[in-house]
């Protein structure tokens, strides 16, 4: 029988208490968000730009950005599976989000969509101890933020984002998914979701005071 070792630490087996994937089988721990209506997300919800009310976190704890740092090893070579399994899922529970994107460039056809997502996550983990290079102006963060603006995309949208891609985690990295280790990515995500919505605020903000301006 092949001894098992923890990817991360080197321990003989994730029962010993140094390796991070230590714990009993996966279970899905969120923050306290909020949740996502089955019904109309995209025009059932709320006209509301911003995030007051979500329970979104206003920052990551220090232990989950350690958790981050010492499982991202482990996670970034499966980003991709991950991001493929999400948009399978998502687009089939939520049809009405394939407007916003080009089924040229999504699953079942290209990895094209798949692969972008892979690699903002895993550059957003890389750089979870420091975001400022992600964050800068011109960078990644308004970049994406702009798109989702041009795309006129809610605050309710990111719940079920955070909801779909958790999900994905835990269905392709399986039992390795402790609750605390699920609990780290989940706050992490919900915090890139408030730094997205209220950036994004800020833009809708901008294009309101200008004359003629107007908000999606």
């Amino acid at each position: 029988m092949t001894e098992s070792k923890c990817p991360i630490s080197g321990a003989s087996s994730t029962s010993e208490s140094k390796c991070p994937f230590t714990g009993p089988t996966k279970v899905m721990s969120y923050p306290n968000a909020a949740k996502a209506n089955d019904k109309g997300i995209i025009t059932g919800l709320t006209n509301k730009r911003s995030s007051d009310g979500m329970g979104l976190p206003d920052a990551i704890s220090p232990s989950n950005i350690d958790l981050i740092v010492a499982t991202a090893p482990v996670v970034a070579p499966r980003m991709l599976d991950i991001t493929k399994c999400f948009y399978t899922n998502v687009l089939g529970k939520h049809p009405e989000l394939l407007q916003f994107f080009n089924p040229a460039h999504n699953v079942p056809v290209s990895d094209h969509q798949p692969k972008a997502l892979a690699a903002s996550v895993v550059a957003y983990a890389t750089n979870i101890t420091d975001l400022s290079p992600l964050l800068v102006p011109g960078g990644a963060v308004e970049a994406i933020c702009n798109r989702h603006v041009a795309l006129s995309l809610y605050p309710m949208q990111y719940v079920v984002v955070h909801e779909n891609l958790m999900n994905a985690i835990g269905e392709i990295l399986g039992d390795i998914v402790t609750p605390e280790i699920a609990g780290a990515w989940s706050e992490a995500v919900l915090f890139l979701a408030k730094v997205f919505i209220d950036k994004e605020e800020a833009i809708y903000k901008k294009i309101e005071e200008r004359e003629g301006g107007w908000s999606g």
